[in-house]
């Protein structure tokens, strides 16, 4: 009899620096490019959204694939794309959050990214972050800061 496996991943990371780059247009690229590899790899975006200076996944994982791979894929390939489109040196923070999520809160966790920018009339990524790490009992790190 095989393993049941049923994880999710809320992934958020930003541009380094939190330099507001995204426009649209480039995260519609972004997340398309976002969604192709991470099916490759076996796995699936169930949301994905963002605004001008970060991103929002919401992954279904599985047994075979580290959560540190697979975002360092996604933000490798995503980078690499940004720089062929716009011949402008591309980076991503270093490091990114991330937060397990129940199966039972799924849909709002993906509620949760679809409304970014209305989120985000109301507070800034890194408030928004600082949110995060209080709901999950942390601090937040320095370099989450940069």
């Amino acid at each position: 009899m095989g393993s049941l496996i049923c994880r999710y991943d809320h992934i958020i990371f930003a541009t380094k620096g939190r330099v507001p780059v995204l426009t649209a247009d480039l995260r519609g690229v972004i997340f398309e490019t976002i969604r192709t590899n991470v099916q490759k790899m076996g796995l699936a975006v169930v949301a994905i959204n963002g605004v001008s200076d970060h991103v929002h996944i919401l992954l279904r994982m599985d047994q075979n694939h580290l959560l540190s791979d697979v975002v360092r894929d996604i933000k490798r390939s995503s980078a690499t794309l940004l720089y062929k489109k716009t011949g402008v040196p591309f980076n991503w923070q270093r490091h990114y959050a991330a937060f397990s999520v129940s199966v039972y809160s799924v849909q709002r966790v993906i509620q949760y990214i679809n409304n970014q920018q209305k989120h985000h009339k109301e507070i800034d990524s890194l408030g928004e972050l600082k949110h995060f790490a209080s709901l999950a009992g942390k601090e937040l790190p320095y370099d989450l800061i940069e």
